[in-house]
């Protein structure tokens, strides 16, 4: 019989309810009370009581759709006893437990849950006899597969490739390079201990650092971050958003931004490059630039300063007070009055 047969429906209710009294009654106070009762009596009571012997009997496990391969109880109560101890021949893929990616080899549901729960399960292979001059009765290939996966967390996508100690997480990410670490969507740590994280980012060099978005570290220590920027100098450094830094220790930051010569640092935005026929490697003609361009056809700089400390500007040094030392900047008026004055004085 059906779950279904045992609702409760509107035409009961109507056959047995008070509603099918008369609207007096006219009985014995007992033949009227009862008239209260009738509807549990003689409706609710049969189908609950139905139900609950359906539920407990032979069969009661499949009146409720549970139907699981392995378990050997046949009603409800004695089927869920068992599924829930993981007892006799259920398995962890009978209850939709996928431990085919490699990491788990459960024994039954409980252990399986265990293994879940720590996020990895470590095998090591265990040589009980040791070849003649052998230090160790730990068999390498074992022990080598285990310690390269130590830190591989259990639930990684099946197609990405793992160097020693490294991690991967997130959708499409490869982290290739020994103790490589790669994390978001489509990012890749390619190299020794490189790092690359958020989206389309990609580490391709030892201890390079990308984070963000379609940001690329493409040379030793280089480090980008922001949006689209690419650090491919030695220990470069970029930030913002389409900024590039191809000298070693260069730093470009802001928004499009060009810092190709060593130890240079430029910032602000759309900055005309240093024009030095020297290599990155070298120093260029700038140590520091500051952009004031607005598109890539009309870049332009707003300061720079040369190495020997020499400071150009596009607009006006201003000064907040008259200067009272030597050293202090004098506007041309300060200048011209000072002449003025000390030219009256020789006249008087």
């Amino acid at each position: 019989m059906s779950l279904s047969n045992y609702k409760l429906t509107d035409a009961a209710v109507a056959e047995s309810g008070v509603v099918a009294a008369p609207d007096k009654l006219t009985g014995t106070a007992a033949q009227n009370k009862s008239v209260f009762d009738r509807l549990v009596r003689e409706a609710v009571k049969p189908l609950y009581n139905g139900l609950i012997d359906a539920l407990g009997g032979t069969g009661g496990a499949e009146e409720i759709g549970l139907d699981v391969e392995g378990l050997t109880a046949d009603n409800v109560a004695a089927a869920l006893s068992e599924l829930l101890a993981g007892q006799g021949a259920l398995t962890a893929e009978d209850i939709g437990i996928d431990t085919t990616f490699g990491q788990m080899d459960p024994t039954d549901v409980d252990d399986a849950l265990h293994q879940i729960d720590e996020g990895f399960q470590l095998k090591l292979t265990f040589d009980t006899t040791p070849t003649a001059g052998s230090a160790n009765p730990v068999t390498s290939g074992g022990v080598r597969t285990a310690l390269d996966r130590l830190y591989v967390k259990a639930g990684q996508k099946s197609d990405t490739t793992l160097g020693a100690y490294a991690t991967a997480e997130g959708e499409d990410t490869t982290a290739s390079g020994t103790r490589a670490h790669a994390e978001g969507h489509n990012t890749n740590a390619t190299a020794d201990s490189a790092h690359a994280e958020g989206m389309g980012t990609t580490a391709s060099v030892g201890a390079a650092h990308a984070e963000g978005y379609f940001t690329a570290a493409r040379d030793m220590f280089a480090h980008a971050e922001g949006q689209n920027t690419v650090a491919s100098g030695a220990a470069s450094h970029t930030e913002g958003t389409r900024t590039t830094a191809s000298g070693p220790n260069s730093h470009a930051e802001g928004q499009n931004t060009i810092a190709n010569h060593r130890n240079q640092h430029v910032f602000g935005a759309y900055n005309v490059a240093d024009a030095s026929t020297e290599s990155a490697l070298s120093r260029g003609d700038y140590i520091e630039i500051v952009g004031n361009g607005t598109a890539s056809n009309a870049c332009s700089n707003a300061r720079t300063l040369d190495w020997d400390g020499n400071e150009v500007l596009a607009g006006r040094l201003t000064l907040g007070a008259a200067p009272t030392n030597n050293m202090d900047a004098a506007t041309k008026k300060y200048v011209d009055d000072a002449i003025a004055a000390a030219i009256a004085a020789l006249g008087t």
